[in-house]
């Protein structure tokens, strides 16, 4: 091949090599966005919210011997009742929060499964307390939101001491089966894995 000849090649793969690099940069970039606020202030919200539900779920099993509620819909009545807000991520943006009424808690009273059925269509979290005790174990996973295509990168993810990391999907899976590992020892039903993440881009 002439000079002429390897130079062409050599200044396509120059050109090859800075589009890669200019590709891989811009994902870096818009990955550290979301990860350093979740994408928008929506996601920081979305993490505290999580974060309440967590902490609701706390001091109901320290006022019943610790242990967890069997549906967050427990969370929604009484004194100190949570907000309904907490339930519904701004991020994915297609929820809206239940309005609770004086019927809905008389429903709550006289059938509380189908109370529990209403709740659940105006939540974004999967909850797992149910059939659980708190032990402040940081490894416990007690809630996390559902993945949707707004939620480009990962979710957020509570666990029994209250705390909330925000997860990459690629690494959601893992933290599930290990959900799994935890409940199966306690005679609890497996986590779905592949039905959780079915709507998560990127995943």
């Amino acid at each position: 091949m002439s000079r002429r000849g390897w130079m062409k090649v050599i200044s396509g793969l120059v050109i090859v090599i800075l589009l890669v690099v200019i590709y891989c940069v811009l994902g870096v970039f818009a990955t550290a966005k979301e990860l350093a606020g979740r994408g928008t202030s929506k996601g920081s919200s979305d993490a505290a919210s999580l974060r309440g539900v967590a902490n609701a779920c706390f001091n109901w099993a320290e006022k019943n011997d610790w242990q967890m509620p069997d549906h967050v819909g427990r969370l929604l009545l009484g004194e100190n009742r949570m907000s309904t807000k907490l339930l519904v991520s701004r991020r994915a943006g297609v929820t809206e929060s239940l309005v609770m009424t004086r019927e809905l808690e008389r429903l709550a009273e006289r059938d509380f499964e189908a109370f529990a059925k209403i709740v659940d269509e105006h939540c974004d979290i999967v909850y797992l307390g149910k059939g659980t005790k708190n032990s402040s174990d940081a490894n416990v996973l007690v809630a996390f939101e559902k993945p949707h295509r707004h939620m480009s990168y990962g979710i957020n993810m509570a666990f029994e001491d209250v705390h909330v990391d925000y997860v990459l999907y690629k690494q959601v899976r893992k933290i599930l089966e290990e959900a799994n590992v935890y409940r199966e020892k306690h005679g609890l039903s497996a986590i779905d894995i592949d039905a959780v993440l079915r709507d998560a881009p990127g995943k």
